[in-house]
């Protein structure tokens, strides 16, 4: 689950709650002495604050995110220095798109050996494959580049002490920067009213606080000597005068921090009217600048050294605070509004908070319920929270924070997808949901990834290099919306459907993830922008027309409304490697197919009667929308459309390739057809009822294996371009005509010459 942790146990847990954050302010005001944020002792800036355990403990991640840089060494003396340890960890994380990191100094020299409790607990190192590697780098003692996931509470390392030799003691420094303002107003109000964030700029390169903005909050007598020091300070956090200590809680400072400070003889002696005497200073502090170091590495830091920083406790309780909307609840699986559970708990509240959660997801285009489902479509607003709002969760939280418009995926932040409502997301809805305007939904692409999995002897094999006909450069994906007019089908909730010899499933293969395939994901029907968008106009317009019921003939000549139709495969998430339907890996191609009771688009003796002129009215849609080419074995269709096609194996189901689709041309004289699978035998005026084989002209057997491609299955054309395979009407023609020419003159050809024409 996505959490927030207080970096310490300080005997009150690790939760960020108003009871712990209340406690974390009194132990950094008012209990221990010094490491105040934003000042420090002799007004110099101080970054972050200080935690002071009573022993070493385990530090924690406060935010997930990853370990960008670190400097570990276990060798004491490299470790140790004037003012204790020098050892730290850096981590970056990303909250509504912004980019910050977290900071925690003055870490133990462990030893990094198996069988040393601390380092076993430390399980990013521990238990990575390579941290052998990592364990050589450490012990240099350099600062070093690294790129590892963490989540929120893993442990990180453990404390040490910070201090000089007469006054050391245990400490975390824990501090929080950016490049880029991560907050506006208003900020959350506490108990005296506060709600501003207040604004303070140094555009200085030394350690002091010459802001006046900042100086105000202290009390005139305080300054009189232009100095803070350590007992002023004690005075000021402890008394809160004016309740001014607790205004700074709120500031947000742009400065140069300690560790960034590269002329260190000018910034020190800049200190020297401060009361204390700085001789030997600058190589005392030398060994905690670490921050240009990190950079020659190759450390991923903000550009300008001058960066945004915040008391971190403050910041946490941002983080962690409730949405203003959906009642303020962290929705989850099991919520219900007609039981009023919310959160995981039983309340008074009338609100239909669950209800509005789907309807805003349903609106942005993510499919709330089973797409399969004969009465769902994928749309069922019913304010229960129930699997399918907890996938449509997930996949907006996968959309919002891993996946990266490249195809690249932020797999640090995998636990963002916790299929729960925390305050980031619930806002994020409502931000995508004021400024949706006139979209008809409104999800984020992405870059086809560069690897899938691809089917060898029904075997998986990790990488997959896209054939040349997959051409992703500058293609965005993006998945299906629901919509009135269709349901989706295979998988129909993020089942995987592994291609095997035989197995008449060819469906894309997908992973995620490389430790799970994320069933939670649906993972079909990803395609172009176009092909998307064209899908979505035609399954909102299907079921009616001009605001009235659409309806059509039946066989009977009656008229019925139409139903909903079927769509999948369009392509997987990634594209490409989709086994034996290489057509549809660059996401311009799609299969429809019937739903429920509904027998359009299906041909076969196993289907029920097939509703022809229901068939006939969706594919002139489709046509009339763009579409490049119908794949269907319906002659019916082929005679009395544009770019439809014959396609034997296409009797159940209709193939369309969108304008940009550059799979399944047109096959010319090679184009095969068959009747074997129609229901409607004898009963089609089209069916085909003579077939030269053999160069002898014999009535259609749909048993023959003509051509070696399956019972039934004929050429149409000759090479000679003649056609081969004739309706019953055909062949009545051809011979009204042989005899007519017989009449005029005999010996003429025997065969007619049809023009390939509309296909």
């Amino acid at each position: 689950m996505y959490q927030y942790s207080f970096p310490l146990n300080l005997g009150f847990g690790t939760d960020i709650t108003k009871e712990t954050i209340e406690k974390i302010y009194k132990h950094i005001e008012e209990t221990f002495p010094g490491g105040y944020y934003p000042i420090g002792g002799n007004t110099v800036w101080h970054g972050g604050v200080h935690l002071m355990p009573d022993e070493d403990k385990e530090v924690y991640a406060s935010l997930p995110g990853k370990i960008v840089a670190a400097r570990l060494p276990e060798d004491e003396n490299l470790a140790i220095r004037h003012y204790g340890s020098s050892n730290f960890i850096l981590m970056k994380h990303s909250w509504q798109e912004k980019q910050f990191y977290s900071l925690y100094m003055h870490l133990k020299n462990v030893e990094l050996r198996e069988g040393d409790k601390n380092f076993e607990s430390i399980g990013w190192l521990f238990n990575r494959e390579e941290r052998e590697s990592i364990i050589d780098q450490l012990k240099t003692g350099s600062v070093i580049k690294l790129d590892i996931p963490v989540n929120a509470g893993d442990t990180l390392w453990i404390s040490s002490e910070f201090g000089s030799s007469s006054s050391r003691r245990k400490i975390l420094h824990w501090e929080i920067f950016s490049q880029n303002r991560l907050v506006e107003n208003p900020a959350p109000e506490d108990s005296e009213g506060n709600k501003e964030w207040v604004l303070i700029e140094d555009d200085e390169t030394d350690y002091n606080v010459d802001c006046k903005k900042v100086l105000s909050f202290f009390p005139q007598e305080m300054l009189e000597d232009d100095n803070l020091t350590i007992e002023e300070l004690i005075q000021f956090y402890s008394e809160n005068p004016d309740g001014n200590a607790h205004k700074l809680r709120y500031a947000i400072c742009k400065f140069i921090p300690e560790w960034a400070i590269q002329d260190l003889e000018t910034a020190v002696s800049n200190l020297k009217n401060k009361g204390f005497s700085s001789y030997g200073l600058v190589n005392r502090i030398r060994p905690y600048v670490w921050w240009h170091e990190a950079k020659k590495a190759g450390v991923d830091l903000p550009d300008a050294t001058h960066v945004w920083h915040y008391n971190p406790v403050k910041l946490m309780e941002v983080f962690s605070a409730p949405s203003q909307f959906y009642g303020g609840y962290v929705l989850k699986k099991g919520d219900n509004d007609s039981n009023k559970t919310f959160g995981g708990n039983l309340t008074d509240s009338d609100g239909e908070y669950v209800r509005e959660l789907q309807q805003d997801l349903l609106r942005l285009g993510y499919w709330i319920s089973n797409p399969s489902s004969t009465t769902g479509k994928g749309m069922v607003v019913d304010g229960d929270f129930g699997e399918g709002t907890e996938n449509a969760l997930k996949t907006f939280q996968f959309e919002h924070y891993v996946v990266q418009p490249d195809g690249s995926k932020n797999v640090e932040y995998k636990n963002r997808i916790t299929g729960e409502l925390d305050k980031e997301t619930a806002d994020k809805i409502k931000e995508k949901i004021e400024n949706i305007g006139d979209k008809v939904w409104d999800r984020p692409g992405h870059k086809p990834h560069a690897e899938w999995e691809v089917p060898e002897n029904g075997e998986y094999k990790a990488t997959y290099t896209p054939n040349r006909k997959f051409k992703p450069d500058g293609v965005l994906f993006y998945q299906l919306p629901p919509s009135e007019g269709y349901y989706r089908f295979n998988p129909s909730s993020g089942e995987r459907k592994k291609y095997q010899r035989g197995n008449s499933w060819k469906c894309t293969p997908y992973k995620i993830f490389d430790d799970d395939d994320a069933e939670w994901m649906m993972a079909d029907c990803w395609g172009t922008l176009e092909q998307i968008t064209l899908m979505k106009e035609i399954g909102d317009k299907w079921l009616s027309e001009n605001g009235e019921v659409r309806t059509v003939k039946d066989s009977d000549e009656k008229s019925e409304a139409v139903k909903p139709f079927r769509i999948g495969e369009i392509s997987g998430f990634n594209g490409g490697a989709m086994g034996g339907h290489s057509g549809h890996q660059d996401g311009n191609s799609a299969d429809l197919n019937r739903s429920g009771s509904n027998s359009m688009c299906h041909v076969g003796y196993y289907s029920d009667v097939y509703h022809r002129n229901q068939t006939y009215l969706l594919c002139r849609l489709l046509v009339e929308a763009g579409i490049r080419k119908i794949q269907f074995n319906c002659h019916y269709i082929i005679k009395n459309l544009e770019r439809v096609q014959e396609c034997p194996a296409h009797h159940h189901h209709i193939h369309f390739d969108g304008s940009q689709s550059q799979s399944h041309l047109p096959m010319g004289n090679n184009r095969r057809t068959t009747c074997a699978d129609c229901n409607l035998e004898d009963s089609c005026e089209y069916r085909i009822h003579k077939v030269r084989y053999n160069s002898e002209w014999d009535d259609y057997d749909e048993e023959e294996n003509y051509i070696n491609k399956g019972n039934g299955v004929v050429r149409l054309f000759d090479s000679s371009n003649q056609k081969i395979a004739l309706t019953k009407a055909e062949w009545e023609q051809k011979q009204i005509f042989a005899l007519s020419e017989v009449k005029k003159e005999p010996g003429n050809d025997e065969d007619i010459k049809v023009e390939e024409g509309k296909n």
